[in-house]
């Protein structure tokens, strides 16, 4: 018999929710300060491009369609779902979608995991 250790991971605890309609134009929406995780869900059947940001006027820029290094925000490809850190003064997280796709973008901010 072999005996194995299990970790658990803590849970997600989120303090903020926030939702973002994503279109080919950039936009921002606060998501709080309070935890050191962000929760993004892309709940639609396009790619979003995130960028985050410590006030307003942080904007987000579609993928490129070339190889080349920083072309365009983070991708996050339809349907998934990503947990990524945060420094705590980040407050805004901007996106945007190529050509005439939408989506909607899911975000919550806690602690945890």
């Amino acid at each position: 018999m072999t005996n194995t250790t299990t970790t658990l991971l803590p849970p997600f605890y989120a303090e903020s929710n926030s939702t973002l309609a994503v279109t080919s134009t950039s936009a921002n929406v606060a998501v709080g300060y309070v935890g050191d995780v962000l929760l993004l869900q892309n709940d639609g059947y396009s790619t979003c491009y995130v960028a985050l940001g410590i006030d307003s006027t942080v904007t987000a820029t579609a993928g490129g369609t070339t190889t080349a290094a920083n072309t365009g925000s983070m991708p996050i490809l339809a349907g998934s779902t990503i947990l990524i850190r945060v420094i705590p003064n980040l407050g805004y997280v901007a996106a945007i979608t190529d050509g005439s796709n939408t989506t909607t973008l899911r975000i919550s901010r806690g602690t945890g995991v």
